[in-house]
């Protein structure tokens, strides 16, 4: 493994050092396949590997012809990663958000008691637009485990994709109950904030996700984007602009 890539105690796992940003790390076919999971912190970064690689072993085991898809719904969960040769893996994540629901309702068709499976099938859902299918996914997801921190996570989201902002904040604050250290819990409670207007409380909220979280660039361009378009403090938003700038030049928007 070159300098710039180092490994964890965790197979699959591996630091980019340069950002700081861990990839899960996976053979798909034969190829090898690094994708971003989008944190510096290597709880979350577990967390989300655990569901990405739990995704990939059933694609193994289910009747999906081509496990390259199968992939490409992951790809659409857990976030943006390098481009893969000869492959168009890239734009079926972008582009075809139904076919990764299809594949996903499939793997939980088999495995009906794996909440995990569970919740990658509704963000999927709210990707396709469908929160209320979502949430009905989710409510199965949480009566198999009602601590599942992901399950509530997507929850809070869900509920302020469908409008119902005041369920959302108790779902993330139950999440939040269950895990504080992390990260996503606190961002989906800004979220339902934001569509109640409570654009002061979201920003707390955004603030803790990223003392939680600290070189994740996203968080800091979400805190921005209060601060400029919602709180209208200009220096302030350019401050965390910037940060997030350090972080990662190549995702930071133009304001």
């Amino acid at each position: 493994m070159s300098a710039i890539w180092k490994k964890t105690k965790f197979a699959n796992l591996v630091r980019y050092e340069p950002s700081g940003i861990y990839f899960a790390r996976a053979k798909v076919r034969g190829r090898l396949v690094r994708k971003s999971l989008e944190t510096a912190s290597i709880q979350i970064a577990k967390v989300k590997l655990d569901e990405l690689l739990a995704l990939l072993r059933v694609g193994e085991g289910i009747d999906v012809e081509d496990v390259d898809l199968l992939l490409a719904a992951v790809l659409l969960l857990v976030g943006r990663g390098e481009r893969t040769p000869d492959s168009d893996l890239e734009n079926i994540a972008a582009g075809q958000p139904v076919k990764a629901v299809g594949i996903l309702a499939k793997a939980v068709y088999y495995h009906p008691n794996n909440g995990g499976l569970m919740n990658q099938l509704a963000i999927a859902l709210n990707h396709s637009g469908q929160p209320n299918k979502a949430i009905v996914v989710l409510k199965q997801a949480l009566n198999i485990e009602s601590n599942n921190v992901p399950a509530l996570v997507t929850m809070a989201f869900s509920l302020s994709d469908a409008g119902k902002h005041g369920d959302a904040i108790a779902a993330a604050d139950r999440a939040i109950a269950l895990a504080p250290e992390i990260s996503q819990p606190h961002l989906a409670r800004a979220n339902a904030l934001l569509g109640q207007d409570k654009d002061a409380e979201a920003l707390q909220a955004l603030e803790t996700a990223a003392k939680n979280d600290p070189r994740n660039p996203d968080v800091l361009i979400q805190i921005g984007d209060v601060l400029w378009r919602n709180l209208s403090r200009a220096e302030d938003a350019r401050q965390r602009y910037e940060a997030a700038l350090k972080l990662d030049p190549a995702n930071v928007p133009a304001h």
